[in-house]
């Protein structure tokens, strides 16, 4: 088993061929069984790298949607287009702003 760190976490690639997210392994190992696909191991202290037993809980889809703030409705914004002055709605969250 070789450790390589990719853009955010830990993964764990394995002699078959098969890889695995670091923390879902160490999250399996102590569950003693395979997770779900819509389990999701949430890390405690917000470091995607810390997978301490004691930094990791398990989650489904939505309960850790509720704990990042994806529960609530989207709100839309009126963005006006700057080469034909349209007007258009975006999502808030995808508008970026020009500093």
């Amino acid at each position: 088993m070789k450790r390589y760190r990719n853009n955010k976490y830990w993964e764990l690639f394995f002699d078959d061929g098969s890889r695995i997210l670091e923390h879902r392994f160490i999250m399996e190992q102590y569950l003693n069984r395979k997770l779900d696909r819509n389990e999701i191991v949430h890390h405690k202290n917000g470091d995607p790298l810390d997978n301490r037993i004691e930094n990791l809980e398990l989650h489904s889809k939505e309960t850790h949607g509720k704990l990042h703030g994806n529960d609530k409705e989207t709100e839309y914004i009126d963005i006006v287009c700057s080469y034909c002055s349209k007007i258009v709605k975006k999502k808030a969250r995808e508008v970026r702003y020009k500093q």
